[in-house]
């Protein structure tokens, strides 16, 4: 079942910072955008789903430490203690 979680993307400021060679940046306003009502309640859903069953995060970005999704990743974790596993090609 895929379940698209909008509220969890990242904000086009910080795709642009990625792109520009600036993850650091893309952090602070990922994590600022967090905050917002929309992405407190996904990422509620997203914890309630990963105590029920395996989770995928999917983002075009490749690159795990460069982008949004390890983030949310870490989140979770700190709230369920689930682990992390970042598949790669």
């Amino acid at each position: 079942t895929y379940l698209h979680l909008q509220g969890l993307g990242t904000p086009k400021p910080g795709r642009d910072a990625v792109r520009a060679g600036h993850p650091e940046r893309m952090e602070v306003i990922f994590r600022e955008h967090m905050t917002s009502d929309r992405a407190v309640v996904e990422l509620a859903q997203a914890r309630t789903l990963t105590r029920e069953r395996r989770v995928c995060l999917l983002c075009f970005e490749r690159d795990h430490n460069t982008c949004h999704r390890r983030l949310v990743a870490e989140m979770i974790s700190a709230e369920t203690g689930q682990g992390i596993v970042h598949l790669t090609a």
